[in-house]
C-alpha cells in the first residue's frame, strides 16, 4: 500500500474511530496509548490518562509520544525516576538513587 494511501485510509477509517474511543477513555478516565504510522515519518498518538495508570508502561509510553528520540526518553526517565524513585537495576547501575531525592 502506497504511503499517501496509509495516511489517507487513516484518516477515512481509522481516526474517527479512535476520536470516539478516545471520547470514552477520558469519560470514564481510562488510561490509553495508541499509535499508528500513517507514513514513514509521522506517527499518529493518542495518549490520555497515563497519570491515572498504576503502571510505568502508559506513562513510558507517554514520554515516547512526547520525544520520539532515545535519548530524550531517557531523559524523562531518569528525571522521573530521580523525582519519584523508581526500582529499575539499569537505572541503579547508572548511580540513578531508588528512593526519590529531597
Amino acid at each position: 500500500m502506497a504511503k499517501g494511501r496509509i495516511s489517507e485510509e487513516y484518516k477515512r477509517s481509522i481516526k474517527p474511530q479512535m476520536n470516539v474511543v478516545s471520547e470514552v477513555a477520558k469519560q470514564f478516565k481510562i488510561p490509553m496509548f495508541a499509535t499508528f504510522q500513517v507514513d514513514p515519518n509521522t506517527f499518529e498518538s493518542f495518549c490520555l490518562n497515563e497519570e491515572r495508570s498504576n503502571f510505568n508502561k502508559i506513562k513510558y509510553m507517554a514520554y515516547l509520544h512526547e520525544t520520539w528520540s532515545l535519548d530524550e526518553f531517557m531523559e524523562k526517565v531518569i528525571d522521573d525516576a530521580i523525582k519519584n524513585g523508581h526500582d529499575s537495576a539499569l537505572l541503579n547501575a547508572m548511580g540513578i538513587p531508588k528512593r526519590p531525592l529531597k
